[in-house]
């Protein structure tokens, strides 16, 4: 018995890193070919990037350095837990499912 995508990632999964790394490889190439100089008769095409690229990557990278978690955040809610003064909006809770429920 043979099931679709049973034990390989979707097709889609495939397509996305494959063009991940396309896209790494254009930009180490685009590196390396903003700090070389041009060469007579290189025929290989360019990739030069904008400047409004080049800010989305620097804030990209930056974000990267960020911590998944804000700790600060987790101890207040832990606090306020712990002695009672976490207030939950349930109707908020409630819409933001429905909207999430929707979504799919």
């Amino acid at each position: 018995m043979n099931i679709k995508g049973v034990g390989s990632p979707p097709v889609n999964d495939i397509k996305s890193r494959e063009n991940l790394q396309k896209t790494e490889k254009v930009d180490v190439d685009a590196g390396k070919n903003a700090a070389a100089p041009e060469k007579s008769g290189d025929s290989g095409d360019k990739v030069v990037l904008s400047s409004q690229a080049q800010n989305i990557r620097k804030v990209e990278q930056q974000l990267a350095k960020l911590p998944d978690v804000d700790n600060e955040r987790v101890e207040k809610i832990k606090k306020a837990l712990a002695d009672g003064s976490y207030q939950i909006n349930s109707r908020s809770v409630a819409e933001k499912l429905l909207n999430f429920e929707q979504d799919f």
